[in-house]
């Protein structure tokens, strides 16, 4: 028999408990890989199923971080550290990037 074309409820949540650790890994490999736009792809669809996925926002912050694009990797892991409070990595992370932030902030010459 053909399968069904739409998955019901119970199904597609099912569908989606196993995939989100299957992109959080992907996004972990991407950024060894030095794969950065691939991973903030695979974190993008993570939190599409899991918006409450730390793992996710802190991946996702690695991965802008290492495209040097530091304010979107300070957002990325402040949501990070919101969902998970007690998670030092991400706290480090986090912090790593805040003053790598201010140094470029303040690197940049000042409009005239």
């Amino acid at each position: 028999q053909p399968a069904p074309a739409v998955l019901d409820a119970a199904a597609a949540d099912r569908v989606d408990a196993l995939r989100l650790p299957c992109l959080l890994n992907l996004a972990a490999c991407r950024l060894r890989e030095a794969r950065p736009f691939e991973a903030i792809s695979a974190c993008d669809a993570a939190v599409g199923i899991d918006a409450g996925s730390a793992k996710a926002w802190y991946r996702r912050g690695q991965a802008c971080a290492a495209l040097g694009q530091l304010e979107a990797a300070r957002k990325n892991l402040l949501q990070a550290c919101k969902l998970a409070p007690s998670s030092r990595e991400i706290r480090d992370e986090y912090e790593k990037v805040k003053e790598a932030a201010a140094k470029q902030a303040s690197a940049r010459p000042m409009a005239l």
